[in-house]
């Protein structure tokens, strides 16, 4: 799947998501509120396997890491 496509379902779920929250009907609600997080996590798990490979591997996880030993333990 390449990242046209969620973005593309994003895009229409954005046009349908007012209409569907504005009928009053709890299961229509439901489903659009359900809908929202899904068409989020496709994206963001798209953009987390695709911004690592952007980045050579000697650096790739050298921020992370850094980030990691700067917070101390938890």
């Amino acid at each position: 799947m390449d990242g046209a496509t969620p973005t593309a379902f994003g895009v229409v779920w954005g046009a349908v998501l007012f209409p569907l929250l504005d009928t009053g009907n709890y299961v229509l609600i439901t489903v659009t509120l359900s809908g929202a997080p899904l068409c989020m996590g496709i994206i963001y798990g798209l953009a987390g396997a695709y911004l690592p490979e952007l980045v050579s591997t000697r650096k790739r996880y050298s921020g992370p890491g850094s980030r990691t030993t700067s917070a101390g333990p938890r």
